[in-house]
């Protein structure tokens, strides 16, 4: 009877090296597959960015105002067709929320009042809207003085009448602080007269002047928060 060996052959050199070389290129395949074709989400990574990941700021409401409204109502040559221009305002970050009409002024708006303009002379007492005159209506309709570093919702700004001190100055302009508070500045949101409502930041506003150089809205004077 013919015996067979029941000991399997050995591989020789040759065939292991090229079984190695066979498994180490699979592998390496199957990495390069995973890495650039796999989601990393399914690859159960989880990626970190160090302290750079942020919360993204929403857009502010509106859409850019256009270059000829700009130039009309924000700055523009000397004189221009509203005899007055913001030094400080830039255009690319002044955005229209509401269209030109002289249904509602700043002060209409600041107030929510915007079914008719709310002139001066409704503040009461002097009947000139004087900061006193402002203040004193202010507090009267539930609203709380603060500073300007506090939880604000309403502000206004006043041009000097030429007594001493601010109680005599007349209150020229009105905003709210916008719902958009983006890129580390205050943002408002106020009607243009009978131009646009706009949101811009807080500063555009500041330093603004007529035909004749003199301030226009003034400086800011009276900040309120409604409780």
């Amino acid at each position: 009877m013919t015996k067979y060996n029941s000991t399997k052959p050995n591989r020789n050199e040759g065939e292991t090296a090229i079984l190695a070389v066979s498994l180490v290129t699979g592998f390496l395949m199957l990495l390069v597959v995973w890495m650039f074709f796999i989601p990393p989400a399914e690859q159960g990574v989880q990626i970190a960015y160090a302290g750079l990941q942020e919360t993204p700021t929403p857009a502010p409401p509106g859409s850019v105002m256009s270059q000829e409204r700009f130039e009309a109502i924000m700055i523009a040559p000397d004189p221009n067709e509203n005899d007055h221009w913001f030094p400080n305002s830039v255009r690319t970050r002044t955005y229209v929320t509401g269209a030109a009409t002289s249904t509602y002024n700043c002060f209409a708006w600041a107030l929510g009042w915007i079914y008719s303009p709310f002139e001066p002379s409704y503040f009461g007492g002097s009947g000139t809207g004087t900061v006193t005159d402002v203040s004193n209506y202010m507090t009267g309709e539930g609203y709380t003085e603060v500073t300007s570093d506090g939880d604000w919702d309403v502000l206004f700004w006043a041009i000097p009448s030429g007594s001493s001190g601010t109680d005599d100055d007349l209150v020229k302009h009105a905003a709210t602080r916008s719902s958009y508070q983006g890129d580390g500045y205050v943002w408002i949101e106020s009607k243009m007269g009978a131009n646009e409502r706009i949101v811009t930041r807080l500063t555009d506003l500041d330093n603004s002047i007529n035909v004749s150089g003199n301030p226009h809205y003034g400086s800011r004077v009276l900040y309120f928060r409604k409780d």
